[in-house]
This record gives structure tokens, sequence and C-alpha cells, in this order.
């Protein structure tokens, strides 16, 4: 276990200071008991006959890092967390 998991056991300001000088993320110090969590949206595009883009997000909806990667195969593109 890591220096920040082994801090965010802990509370207070003291704390908060010793993880941002231990080199803690940000995402450690807002959302420290949080585990990371995928969230694309919108969940599915129809593209229909005539458009040729479209447009998505991926982001965070937890804490900590989230490592994903997206690939395209034909007419499908697929979000995955690595």
């Amino acid at each position: 276990m890591g220096l920040c998991q082994r801090l965010k056991r802990h509370s207070g300001i003291s704390l908060l200071f010793l993880m941002a000088v231990a080199g803690c993320s940000v995402d450690d110090l807002l959302n420290p008991d949080e585990e990371p969590a995928l969230v694309v949206s919108p969940t599915s595009l129809r593209f229909g006959e005539s458009l040729t883009e479209k447009t998505f997000s991926v982001t965070n909806g937890g804490g900590g890092a989230l490592d994903w990667s997206v690939t395209v195969e034909g007419s499908t593109v697929t979000v995955i967390v690595s």
C-alpha cells in the first residue's frame, strides 16, 4: 500500500498538508475514499444516413486515477478501462 493510501485513513488539516508534501494527486485529496468510475455520455450514438461525426465524453465519475482507451473496429467504438 502506497503512502497516499495510508495517509487517506486519517483526517484533519495536517493530513492535507502531508498528502500535498507526499505528492498525492488532487483526486486523492478531494475524493480519498472513492474508486475511479468510468462515465461515458451518451452511452450510444445513432448516426442515421447522413451524419458522419458525433461527440461523446469520457470522464472519471469517481476518485483516483482512471486509465482508459478507445478502440475503433469498423463501425464500433469501444471505451475500455485499463
